[in-house]
């Protein structure tokens, strides 16, 4: 009689129906978020502990206005879109915040006639507080504004030309909504200084962005005490060019900033890091290597390691793509494709929950650009962490079925003999 080795059978099986995820990746289906015939852009995503909020600016009333949505901890939208803005020009740019209690969002508008940085409030469940207010009033252009919450206020960065080219300036909010001050200005240089992107440390702010200064487009650094005033001298954190719209973040004892560069002949992410008193830390690393295209990124501090997601064309089209960067500044793995579609996907704004990312973009696969949303997290602890029961339960039966295939062949074995 041959004999048959049943448990190498179930090993085999179990191996066979195992799940086999690779590190981190996108956990479900993409969320379409936005629904209109006109286009949705440039979402700024939040997490606020127990859930999602995003902002964006949203073309469906003939001009772009700013919109806002809620989002549950799985992704689910909760209520319909909420209208901040509401006038006859175009509000763009959104930057959103969460304090604790409530949301803060800084914007640009030309409401006035040119370019200025407006502010609004919105409660934890969606409903606009007050009215919108004015943080800058000159005759030139106010734009691009980066929100923080301070603890106990805002702080607010933007690029202005009221001094006959663009400089970075900075406010203070209170938590009310009332300026606080005067506009305090970071930079001074001849040429250009634009796209900055400010945090909060818990004692001060920190500051990045990018200077022409030189000719060539460079990263800058510098920093500013928990009243606006500027410490010490700007920080060149670049020298080889070509680099553009950086983001910075606090991560515990030190900054990270990543942003776009061209150094390579084509676009790619770069990432480097800054000590707290604004001394750059290394040398700069290369996150992304492919032969096309890798843009605008966005960058979060995740407690031990960084997570960063980006747009890049590298299948014929851009996508969402996302990696992490341990704290030394090492690249972890491999880039993880977030989303699949024939269309543009772009502009992504990605947030840490404490457990998993999640992050927002554009996207125009249906027709129009539309805001999305998706999670990010461990699938190779995820995953098997939910189905780890099932796996069980298919062992068990796997088992019970081997038990009887056993019985059946000794009881064909005692009647028929073998």
């Amino acid at each position: 009689m041959r004999k048959r080795n049943y448990p190498a059978i179930i090993i085999l099986i179990l191996a066979i129906a195992a799940p086999a995820y690779a590190d981190w990746g996108k956990l479900g289906q993409d969320v379409r978020i936005t629904n209109d015939a006109n286009n949705s852009y440039y979402p700024s995503l939040v997490w606020t502990g127990s859930e999602y909020g995003v902002s964006w600016q949203d073309d469906r009333d003939g001009n772009a206005e700013i919109y806002f949505a809620r989002i549950d901890a799985f992704g689910n939208k909760i209520g319909a879109d909420v209208r901040i803005t509401n006038d006859a020009n175009n509000s763009y740019y959104p930057s959103l915040v969460w304090t604790g209690s409530e949301y803060g969002v800084c914007w640009q508008d030309n409401r006035d006639g040119n370019y200025e940085i407006y502010f609004a409030r919105i409660d934890a469940t969606g409903n606009k507080i007050g009215t919108d207010v004015r943080i800058t009033n000159d005759a030139n252009d106010s734009k691009n504004p980066s929100l923080v919450w301070a603890d106990t206020r805002y702080g607010v960065s933007w690029w202005d030309n009221r001094d006959g080219n663009y400089e970075i300036y900075f406010a203070r909010i209170e938590a009310t909504g009332n300026k606080i001050g005067s506009d305090v200005r970071i930079t001074n240089d001849a040429n250009w200084s634009v796209s900055p992107s400010l945090v909060w440390t818990g004692t001060e702010y920190g500051v990045s962005w990018y200077d022409n200064r030189y000719l060539d487009n460079e990263i800058y650094f510098a920093r500013i005490d928990a009243i606006g005033n500027k410490i010490d001298a700007d920080v060149r954190i670049t020298s080889t060019g070509a680099s553009w719209n950086p983001k910075l973040v606090w991560a515990d004892t030190q900054y990270g900033v990543i942003w776009t560069s061209s150094r390579d002949g084509n676009d790619e992410i770069y990432f480097a890091r800054i000590d707290a008193t604004g001394n750059k830390i290394g040398a700069d690393v290369r996150i992304t290597n492919d032969p096309n295209n890798s843009w605008n990124p966005s960058l979060v501090w995740a407690g031990t390691e960084y997570g960063v997601s980006w747009w890049d064309n590298r299948d014929g089209n851009y996508e969402i793509y996302f990696a992490r960067i341990d704290a030394t500044g090492a690249k972890i793995s491999a880039d993880v494709r977030i989303t699949n579609d024939t269309a543009r996907s772009a502009t992504p704004s990605l947030v840490w929950t404490g457990a998993k990312y999640g992050v927002s973009w554009i996207d125009n696969r249906d027709g129009n650009y539309e805001i999305y949303f998706a999670r990010i997290v461990d699938l190779e602890a995820y995953i098997p962490t939910l189905s780890g029961w099932g796996m069980i339960t298919l062992a068990a039966l796997l088992l019970i079925a081997m038990a009887w295939l056993i019985i059946k062949r000794k009881k064909q074995v005692l009647e028929y003999g073998g």
